[in-house]
């Protein structure tokens, strides 16, 4: 078999994964964060010399198309990796481990059981996956070792989310939670930076959901938007100035 020089480049950020011998690793941030090139060149290289099997699952899948298949593709055929492309799934010519692509809302308790060995998931866009998927498929997976990769771009507040709300406590002992965006991947485009800047100069709200990752639910039923503890100040009291007492009923959660 022909020598394999595959010495792929990416964020320094995305070092702690390389490490992390634990079952949760989620990725989260904003676009242009480089979290879906990461993982599948992590993937495509890890395949190469090991056995295991890769599960790749979303929400709605209603064909191929709609799953990182593409993104799989296009990285093999620019490095000549020593992959079989399938119409359906993509094998390890190396070591005849496979990515296969689902869609977790087909997914029943029952053919489930079929990926139980696989050593490997991904959970592509996983903002979007319902708490009766991911309390299907967690326990499913029990080959010894395996390890689930998170990957989205958040929508809610984690605490709210059904797999983010666990990994923050059930299985906080067992994660690795990385919160990456653009300004931390040295290979994004000029134009993407420069997209956001504009954007966080004329539209702050956006700014902070699409490139920050920041949901804009925490402060949407406030008076003042996105007010904190940094919006207060100390006031000294003047004895010789009047004293003017008022109350101000805040709505939500302030």
């Amino acid at each position: 078999m022909r020598e394999i020089q595959y010495n792929w480049k990416y964020s320094k950020a995305f070092q702690p994964v390389f490490d992390f011998k634990g079952r949760y690793i989620a990725l989260t941030g904003g676009r242009a964060s480089g979290k879906s090139y990461f993982l599948a060149h992590y993937f495509l290289d890890l395949l190469l010399y090991k056995k295991a099997d890769l599960l790749c699952a979303r929400e709605f899948q209603n064909s191929i198309t709609e799953s990182n298949y593409k993104l799989f593709k296009n990285i093999i055929n620019k490095y000549d990796l020593p992959y079989e492309v399938q119409s359906t799934r993509i094998k390890s010519l190396t070591t005849g481990s496979q990515i296969v692509f689902i869609g977790l809302s087909d997914v029943t308790a029952d053919n489930v059981k079929s990926f139980e060995d696989f050593k490997f998931v991904w959970l592509e866009e996983a903002q979007k996956i319902s708490k009766k998927s991911w309390e299907t498929l967690n326990p499913t997976i029990r080959t010894e070792n395996a390890q689930i990769f998170i990957s989205m771009n958040p929508e809610i507040n984690h605490k709210k989310h059904p797999i983010m709300s666990e990994l923050l406590t059930i299985y906080k002992n067992d994660s690795l939670h990385l919160h990456i965006n653009y300004n931390q991947n040295p290979f994004v485009s000029a134009d993407i930076i420069k997209m956001a800047e504009l954007t966080r100069q004329h539209k702050p709200d956006d700014y902070r959901r699409i490139w920050l990752g920041i949901p804009d639910d925490t402060s949407v039923n406030t008076v003042v938007k996105h007010f904190t503890e940094d919006n207060i100040a100390e006031l000294t009291y003047c004895p010789d100035e009047t004293l003017h007492i008022t109350c101000d009923f805040n709505v939500g959660t302030m």
